[in-house]
């Protein structure tokens, strides 16, 4: 448990001296079998002290933090000191991120904070992680410069703009926020200018990766697949249910038939990845004005081909002290990502797991070509006669052609954020009284295309099907196979959803210290509108007139806007 007796999840169990571990699950408890009483355990969590103990039954460790009390960190709509605070407050170290290339910030989140649990959810470019505070099974609540904000502009986020980020994960410091706090909140304040000579930051990152491990489908050969079905036949002739114990009485030839062939799909579809990030600041000001901005753009090919995400980014925060007692502060912040990759069906839109692609990849067999020539000779490239497998609907459709065929998903996020506040000493009325108002406005754009046509395969057919089964005989015409990926026509289809939102704050607060005593108190007005407008469209072949449209608005208006768009 921690300092406030909550359970924590994921806390690393050792046994000293050897290698056997566990962890805790949500409730923060553990089991560890067959260990005699007394036995030394080491206890240890991100942000905990590390401890050692004793091993008992129904055993429970209290961890003890590892917290700087005088740290400022951001609570709700202000900060204070961790000494001053009775709530359970975390604070991420922002130094220790910001030169790590990550795409966005929630990767970047993993291990930063107690009672935080980062899993990332796919390996593909861009993927993003799920973020959980002290083992809740929902998102927290994402607050940016004081202004409540989705997961989505987190994640928009580039780690080099973020000044402060807080983790906010009992009822008590998350209260303010009200009943949409109740799985804690993660508070982040940005950058602003500081009193100093214009200082420039120019960050170059390129990132070349490559797979430590053989792939799962390049571990087999065509000899290893002709050697199990050997090894399944033998079993089920012993088992009474073949006649023969061979699938073919002259398996030699196809041996070593395949001793100068190799049919691997990874060689057309893997890639090792090139990523890079490029980032330029400028932080300056004086007395009167300060000023910070920053433009930032990242690219991270996939693993796959025809995998990639790109994302820029832009903010800007000028300061202008008008007197002694008024400032106003301008916070501009604006972002795209665009996300590009294969169609796979049976994945949800933005789904970045593509269902079980990867599984599919490396079960694809080894002892048929992808591609051959008109004569039926295999290909080593692509060529006009992509190869149906003889081995049923799993592997009807090519793999190759799923990957670098004409099928796609894009999606493009967009984002444009002002805020302005308006800061008053009000030191005249009362020592410690000050004031603020806050505008802000956000627009967002959401835009989706995919794209489906058919596929289009020859049916394998062995030249010798009475000796070799693996030679392949030329493509005939009158043998394919149409692969419609569930469509009932070729599609090209459109989502769009833009959005706006206002919001106004206004806040009264008074701090002020009477001897060994602090008062600290707050009055909040909040005012807030938001829009959405969401808009589908799909155009079917032959023809781009046939439209289905599901809208908010008049339908002659959106089908000659869509109609516009699709020719």
């Amino acid at each position: 448990v921690d300092e406030n007796g909550q359970p924590i999840p994921s806390a690393s169990i050792l046994i000293k001296g050897t290698k056997i571990a566990t962890q805790t699950d949500v409730n923060g408890q553990f089991q560890l079998k067959d260990i005699a009483e007394g036995t030394i355990l080491v206890i240890s969590y991100v942000g905990y002290k590390t401890q050692e103990a004793k091993a008992s039954s129904g055993m429970t460790i209290k961890l003890i933090p590892q917290s700087d009390l005088d740290e400022v960190v951001i609570v709700g709509y202000g900060s204070q000191k961790k000494s001053t605070l009775t709530g359970s407050v975390s604070s991420v170290k922002m130094d220790k991120i910001n030169d790590i290339p990550v795409s966005n910030l929630s990767n970047a989140m993993a291990g930063r904070a107690p009672g935080i649990t980062v899993t990332n959810t796919s390996g593909l470019a861009g993927a993003t992680s799920s973020i959980r505070i002290r083992g809740s099974f929902r998102e927290p609540l994402y607050v940016i410069n004081g202004v409540i904000k989705n997961k989505a502009s987190f994640d928009a986020l580039d780690p080099n703009e973020v000044d402060q980020i807080s983790i906010l994960k009992d009822a008590a410091s998350a209260s303010i926020y009200g009943a949409q706090a109740g799985n804690g909140v993660v508070v982040v304040n940005t950058k602003t200018g500081k009193i100093q000579a214009p200082q420039f930051n120019f960050q170059v990152s390129n990132t070349f990766a490559k797979s430590t491990k053989k792939l799962l489908g390049d571990i087999t050969t065509a000899a290893d697949e002709l050697t199990y079905q050997n090894r399944v036949t033998r079993f089920e002739w012993e088992q009474g249910a073949r006649t023969s114990p061979y699938v073919q009485p002259n398996n030699e030839r196809e041996f070593n038939y395949f001793n100068d062939k190799l049919y691997n799909v990874n060689d057309y579809v893997w890639r090792n990845p090139y990523s890079q990030k490029y980032l330029f600041s400028i932080n300056g000001g004086s007395e009167k004005i300060t000023y910070y901005t920053m433009a930032g753009y990242t690219n991270e090919q996939g693993t796959y081909k025809n995998v990639d995400f790109g994302k820029f980014n832009l903010r800007s925060d000028v300061t202008a002290q008008l007197n002694d007692v008024i400032s106003l502060n301008l916070n501009l912040s604006a972002s795209q990502q665009n996300n590009n990759r294969f169609f796979w069906q049976g994945d949800s839109a933005d789904d970045f797991n593509v269902g079980d692609f990867y599984r599919v990849t490396f079960n694809w067999t080894k002892l048929y070509p992808f591609y051959t020539q008109a004569d039926g000779t295999p290909a080593d490239g692509v060529t006009s006669f992509p190869v149906q497998t003889p081995l049923g609907s799993f592997q009807a459709w090519s793999v190759i052609d799923q990957v670098n065929g004409d099928r796609y998903v894009d999606t493009k996020n967009r984002q444009f954020n002002p805020i302005l506040s308006l800061n008053a000493k009000l030191d005249a009325i009362t020592k410690g009284l000050s004031a603020k108002v806050v505008g802000n406005y956000e627009a967002v754009d959401y835009m989706r295309k995919t794209f489906i046509t058919y596929q289009k395969n020859y049916v394998f057919i062995p030249k010798e099907p009475t000796g070799n089964r693996f030679i392949p005989a030329a493509p005939d015409p009158q043998r394919t196979n149409t692969y419609t990926f569930g469509q009932t026509q070729p599609s090209l289809g459109y989502e769009m959803n833009n959005a706006w939102r206002y919001q106004i704050n206004g806040f009264l607060n008074y701090n002020r210290a009477f001897g060994k005593h602090q008062v600290n108190a707050q009055a909040i007005y909040e005012q807030s509108e938001f829009k959405t407008t969401y808009i589908t469209t799909t155009g079917y072949a032959p023809t781009a007139s046939i439209i289905k449209c599901s809208h908010t608005q008049t339908l002659l208006a959106i089908e000659l806007v869509m109609l516009q768009r699709l020719l």
